[in-house]
């Protein structure tokens, strides 16, 4: 394989991971700096500055992790990333409740969400994916051991 055949499977493996990176998340990073959008956004709330920077992070992780597709690493990005996903919801959430005050024609009123259980599936699919990602770099790791002992048996 010559310089140039590795430079052009570069910039392919580049490509690609820019474009599912975009449609992982990317479009709702590039719409976010428009400024229509930016005139429905009136008063951030805690979940609403916290939004862009993790939006950012988790495409970044999307772009690792298709830029590194046939190593171990996509397989501990996706474990961090369900860590982090883990993480924040309960963070963000209030541990699954949700409290606002508004006020109703001159009397305050205050409304509280407890979402508890669909905050623990949530947490119970990425526990999941989390376990799918240890198991699937366990094996990938297997397979290419096994591919080293033929090779190296073979001579």
């Amino acid at each position: 394989m010559d310089k140039g055949e590795t430079v052009e499977r570069l910039f392919r493996r580049v490509v690609r991971a820019l474009l599912w990176s975009l449609l992982m998340g990317g479009e709702i990073l590039l719409l976010y700096f428009l400024p229509s959008f930016r005139l429905y956004v009136t008063s951030p709330s805690p979940i609403e500055d916290a939004f862009l920077p993790l939006l950012s992070l988790f495409v970044v992780i999307e772009f690792l992790i298709r830029l590194t597709e046939g190593t171990v690493i996509p397989y501990i990005l996706s474990s961090a990333r369900a860590s982090i996903m883990i993480y924040l919801l309960y963070q963000l959430t209030g541990g699954g409740v949700y409290t606002s005050s508004l006020v109703v024609r001159g009397v305050p009123v205050e409304v509280t969400f407890q979402f508890r259980s669909v905050l623990d599936a949530f947490t119970l699919l990425l526990l999941l994916d989390l376990s799918k990602n240890v198991l699937g770099a366990i094996s990938f790791l297997h397979e290419k051991v096994e591919e080293q002992l033929k090779t190296e048996a073979s001579f």
